[in-house]
């Protein structure tokens, strides 16, 4: 077996040039994913493959933010993947925004990984969604 090495996040750049991957779904994440196309808050938007898989493609830094708003139970593992890499997770981020740490898991949890330095930016798209 090959010698084991904890995986860091590299930095993000910033929103605009960050990748988004979003879970095309019916709780949200098309607003705030439509929101940041038409104020042109980030370039590059794409459906993701599987929460598992997107939340180790973002450890890696290949992507670089992560809208889910249906994340089952199960899949409450899978978002250890950022979170032990560095990354931020913010549960119900258009309502509650409840740290990891604080999650209760439900049926379906709204989820947004992201890196942390893109929080500011992140937390002014969300304060704007909630404003109307």
């Amino acid at each position: 077996m090959s010698e084991r090495h904890a995986l860091r996040a590299p930095k993000s750049p910033a929103l605009k040039d960050a990748t988004v991957l979003f879970y095309p779904g019916s709780s949200g994440e098309i607003d705030l994913v439509a929101h940041m196309q038409r104020f042109e808050l980030v370039e590059e938007l794409h459906h993701f493959g599987g929460i598992a898989n997107d939340c180790v493609r973002l450890a890696h830094g290949f992507e670089h933010v992560q809208i889910h708003f249906k994340v089952k139970p199960w899949d409450f593992s899978a978002v250890l993947f950022g979170v032990e890499s560095g990354l931020s997770v913010l549960v119900d981020p258009l309502k509650k925004r409840v740290k990891f740490s604080d999650w209760r898991v439900e049926a379906d949890n709204p989820v947004l990984v992201y890196n942390p330095c893109l929080e500011h930016e992140l937390m002014v798209i969300l304060e704007q969604i909630a404003q109307k």
